[in-house]
């Protein structure tokens, strides 16, 4: 443990290790009536605002340096004071948006069954979605564009802590790629709540996964 953290703490002298914070944002009416989002703009709900209010006051004292949002109006509201107290800029990047759902956007997932030719393969496409297609973007389509766009602000912006607000599909498709994980039936089994930080420690190309679906500013 102490090799670690020795080699962790001389990589950060070297501007080498860095947190990455990746949050999806905050709770939507569309979140509560279990409708599919995608790319179709929602505002946060009541809920949502009073989630961001406890993820930002728990943000308070943490060292961020650059701050980096989806065009989303619920991601780009759920880091928007954060940024502007730490006196950073917003950066909005398109590609850190959601899954485009097609005609499934804005339908009730249990309506889906019934809807959309979702009724022959809907059910099966929850629970193994490796087998199945949704309208609209594919799964690895989706992995390709949030991946390449990660890394890309990686690598424009090689030292100092990031905050990503992103959504559910998209982060949780980063992470499988990040930690090795090529079985897309994974995706119903990772849990990840509205306003959640999942936070990852890179040092150089090696990046740890620190915590996931952490909430707890939410009990605070």
């Amino acid at each position: 443990q102490r090799s670690r953290l020795n080699r962790c703490w001389n990589a950060a002298m070297n501007n080498e290790c860095r947190m990455i914070y990746l949050v999806r944002h905050g709770h939507t009416i569309w979140n509560e009536e279990r409708r599919y989002q995608g790319v179709t703009d929602q505002e946060l709900s009541s809920r949502g605002r009073a989630q961001v209010k406890k993820l930002t006051e728990r943000f308070r004292d943490v060292a961020v340096d650059h701050v980096f949002s989806s065009p989303s109006t619920r991601a780009v509201d759920t880091v928007r004071v954060m940024a502007k107290e730490k006196c950073l800029t917003l950066h909005i990047e398109e590609n850190l948006r959601e899954m485009d759902f097609g005609a499934w956007e804005g339908i009730r997932e249990e309506d889906i069954i019934g809807t959309c030719g979702g009724r022959q393969y809907y059910p099966d496409f929850l629970n193994e979605p490796k087998r199945w297609k949704a309208p609209g973007e594919q799964f690895l389509e989706a992995q390709s564009r949030i991946v390449n766009c990660v890394e890309h602000i990686l690598e424009e912006y090689p030292q100092g802590d990031l905050v990503i607000a992103s959504h559910l599909n998209v982060l949780k498709l980063l992470f499988m790629k990040w930690f090795d994980m090529e079985n897309l039936d994974v995706i119903p089994r990772l849990m990840m709540d509205n306003t959640a930080v999942n936070a990852v420690q890179t040092e150089g190309k090696l990046k740890r996964l620190i915590t996931w679906n952490d909430t707890a500013h939410l009990n605070m």
